[in-house]
């Protein structure tokens, strides 16, 4: 019949643009998450792979999110980061 088939998602975010809360990162992981259930649901969670799609996704979409947005939002428990002081680049 010419029909094809696909998936929507329709997401309502109420944080404003550039919030620099890592929202968009954090809305990718959930869509990417849902869309990973949906259609391999036997696949085992990774969040190594994940946060990698995600940050492919940002870079497309051109929204400039870095890997530590979906890093904190997509997993669970405190975060904890710390870096040596230097002024290298």
């Amino acid at each position: 019949s010419g029909e094809g088939y696909g998936v929507e998602l329709a997401t309502t975010v109420s944080l404003p643009k550039g919030s620099g809360l890592g929202t968009s990162s954090i809305l990718i992981a959930g869509c990417l998450r849902a869309l990973q259930r949906l259609l391999c649901p036997w696949v085992c969670h990774d969040i190594e792979h994940e946060t990698d799609n995600v940050l492919a996704v940002e870079q497309v979409m051109g929204s400039g999110g870095g890997w530590q947005d979906q890093i904190g939002g997509a997993t669970p428990g405190l975060k904890f980061s710390h870096s040596r002081l230097s002024l290298d680049g």
